[in-house]
């Protein structure tokens, strides 16, 4: 017989033409997936149902009661709030996802979903209130990136563009202007667009406007200017024979 599940716990799969959250956990056992068996010839409909009820399209952000997560929630923003004593965090993480163990083709897919989903769903939960004080007096401090939100920008390796030699977590990579990719294009960490089909402008705005990466050559700091001075020194030099 058929295995029912709540639907909070369940979610839209390659059957309603979700590709992206299929490929996100192709490699994930227990997933539950809604069935299209009692759509009948209003699927639409159907789907608006499941909708409602909470089936997601897109991964959940669940909180976590682990005391060792919560421990290491609590040392994760001591240095962002004004206090050493944090009394609560709450630790916020994508529903069965390992951002940093993630492949080409599973990156691609959650950042895809990200950017269409960031305003109806995940930019709400892309924050969380730390409780901290100094000794008697709490004080409460807003904005303070979520753990899953900090993997996102720390761990997760988007497509890069073939000429590109390294490749560098989301937060630090670059989508440059055309002035910029002409003249130091070939030494910077460059996410391949093109990689994202027909979602690649939604993508592109949401890693301009939301994950803030750079794209002009005025926004490099010296120290990365004196690297990539370097990088060419090195190029440029002829090999010796020995």
């Amino acid at each position: 017989g058929k295995k029912w599940t709540e639907a909070n716990r369940v979610y839209f799969g390659r059957e309603w033409g979700n590709e992206a959250l299929r490929s996100i956990y192709a490699r994930i056992k227990g997933i539950a997936w809604a069935q299209k068996d009692f759509a009948g010839d209003d699927t639409e409909k159907y789907r608006q149902v499941l909708d409602w009820l909470g089936v997601a399209d897109c991964p959940r952000v669940l909180r976590t009661d682990d005391r060792d997560a919560i421990e290491a929630e609590k040392c994760r923003v001591r240095p962002l709030v004004s206090y050493n004593i944090v009394i609560r965090a709450d630790v916020l993480a994508l529903d069965r996802v390992n951002v940093g163990n993630l492949s080409h083709v599973e990156s691609k897919s959650l950042l895809i979903l990200l950017s269409q989903k960031w305003n109806s769903y995940y930019e709400s939960k892309s924050t969380i209130c730390v409780e901290h004080t100094p000794r008697r007096r709490r004080y409460y401090t807003g904005s303070i990136p979520a753990a899953w939100w900090d993997n996102v920008k720390s761990k997760c390796i988007p497509p890069m563009k073939k000429n590109s030699s390294i490749h560098p977590p989301l937060k630090d990579c670059w989508l440059p202007d055309r002035q910029t990719e002409r003249a130091v294009g070939d030494l910077l960490p460059i996410i391949d667009l093109d990689a994202f089909g027909n979602d690649k402008e939604v993508v592109r705005r949401w890693l301009v406007d939301v994950v803030r990466l750079r794209t002009q050559a005025e926004q490099l700091t010296t120290e990365e200017w004196k690297g990539l001075l370097l990088s060419l020194i090195h190029i440029s030099e002829p090999t010796r024979p020995y």
